[in-house]
């Protein structure tokens, strides 16, 4: 995706139609009650250590922004599940039963 507008901290690659900037990356979060970011805007920040994650949601307003931190989707696994087990997914998907042929439906895809 190319630029639309290169700033001192990165580059703007989109902006909705009231003209807020709705995707931008850089080294450098914008400060938070920075007017011009869409609800919902989202900021890649550039400059962040291997392994961290550098994605910022505004959940602020067009007119003051605030940027918080994407949650990261951790891992994990299952050792042991019994009769009595229910495993329910992010999509509300729930699978009961013996530990024969279990299924987990992510709703993806």
């Amino acid at each position: 995706m190319l630029p639309i507008q290169k700033t001192t901290a990165g580059e703007i690659l989109m902006r909705d139609g009231s003209g807020f900037i709705v995707y931008e990356q850089g080294t450098t979060v914008p400060t938070t009650t920075t007017a011009g970011y869409a609800k919902g805007a989202t900021f890649i920040d550039t400059d962040v250590a291997a392994g961290t994650s550098g994605v910022y949601f505004n959940k602020g307003t067009s007119a003051s922004c605030e940027f918080e931190l994407a949650p990261v989707a951790s891992t994990g696994s299952v050792t042991t599940l019994t009769a009595s087990s229910t495993i329910t997914g992010a999509a509300g998907i729930v699978s009961t039963g013996s530990t024969q042929g279990i299924g987990y439906a992510t709703g993806a895809g």
